[in-house]
């Protein structure tokens, strides 16, 4: 019994220390909203200009997700992350400079009306995943000395990012050579009033107050 009575209070002091060192952490925790029911999440990223059966299965999808309601009638929702925009292949070869083709353009018309009607339908939810899924300078340095990257840039604007080296599909650093170079802050901001100022007037921010927007750091 005694054994007992030892043990009971070494554990009780045991978790007033515990509590006294992490005592903010445990009452944040404590006090951390939640839902009442489970909620399953549908996270998707990186559409945008690219392959063009993009659309087609984003009308595939957005017509499943409609079919099945909950027993309130509200009907799953997919998150898209939304890239802006790709290279555009044909200006850069006849410039040897840079140019971006947007998702507004008409050869993505599909893709951004598939996109539309899903969020029109409540099932499709548009986060902001980036202008272009990689940095435009670092991009057209790579290419001149990978051929890879100068063959995908033979087929863009209907190129996949994902074919990319790894290195260069990411936006907020210099990876033309490794290990990758820190942008500097003023080039981050720029590009980021760009890309929010974009997102909003292509996917009419003006249907924030029924459809929610997230913007989404990669």
């Amino acid at each position: 019994m005694v054994t007992i009575i030892i043990l009971l209070a070494l554990w009780f002091i045991g978790c007033s220390v515990i509590f006294f060192y992490y005592r903010n952490a445990i009452v944040t925790s404590w006090r951390e909203p939640v839902l009442r029911r489970s909620i399953l999440i549908i996270e998707s990223d990186d559409w945008g200009p690219g392959p063009p059966d993009q659309a087609v299965a984003l009308l595939a999808i957005a017509r499943l997700l409609i079919n099945y309601p909950d027993s309130d009638g509200r009907r799953p929702v997919m998150t898209l992350g939304v890239v802006l925009a790709t290279a555009d292949g044909e200006k850069i070869r006849g410039s040897g400079e840079y140019h971006r083709q947007s998702i507004a353009e008409p050869l993505h018309s599909p893709l951004l009306e598939a996109i539309n009607k899903g969020v029109d339908a409540g099932v499709f939810a548009v986060q902001l995943h980036g202008m272009e899924h990689f940095w435009p300078p670092a991009l057209m340095a790579a290419s001149r000395v990978d051929e890879s990257v100068k063959a995908w840039l033979e087929q863009a604007p209907q190129s996949a990012t994902e074919e990319l080296p790894s290195p260069l599909q990411s936006r907020w650093v210099d990876a033309s050579v490794l290990p990758a170079r820190a942008l500097s802050v003023v080039e981050i901001r720029r590009a980021v009033q760009e890309e929010v100022s974009t997102f909003q007037a292509i996917l009419s921010i003006g249907r924030i107050n029924t459809h929610s927007y997230y913007i989404h750091c990669h």
